[in-house]
């Protein structure tokens, strides 16, 4: 099994989050989450800097419905932007953490421990 990584993109309460698959596969309904993590860029001359990195925390969420094009759907396209319904203990970890960090910061899912 390859790892999954979604960005968070804003969390619309009660386990709802909007989200963007950047792994190069499609996310499939189903996927477990075991580790959140963050970074800071700026674009700069044409290049992305890193400035920051958030803490690494280990959690445990799972995909259980997607919406894609305002429609059930099987994944998370790769590339896309869809919304999630996440089932687990660490909600409200994941809203915290997303709070924390305002754009430009990136809040990512990753399915492999972040800790």
């Amino acid at each position: 099994m390859s790892a999954h990584s979604l960005i968070v993109r804003r969390s619309l309460g009660k386990g709802n989050f909007v989200v963007t698959s950047n792994c190069r596969v499609d996310v499939p309904v189903g996927t477990e989450f075991r580790g959140l993590s963050s970074e800071r860029k700026r674009y700069e001359n044409q290049v992305f800097i890193l400035e920051a990195t958030g803490p690494n925390v280990n959690i445990s969420l799972k995909i259980v419905a997607v919406e894609f094009w305002r429609k059930p759907w099987t994944c998370v396209p790769y590339g896309h932007h869809a919304g999630v319904q996440l089932e687990g203990d660490d909600i409200a970890v994941l809203e915290a953490y997303l709070a924390d960090r305002p754009e430009p910061w990136g809040v990512f899912l990753n399915s492999e421990n972040s800790v």
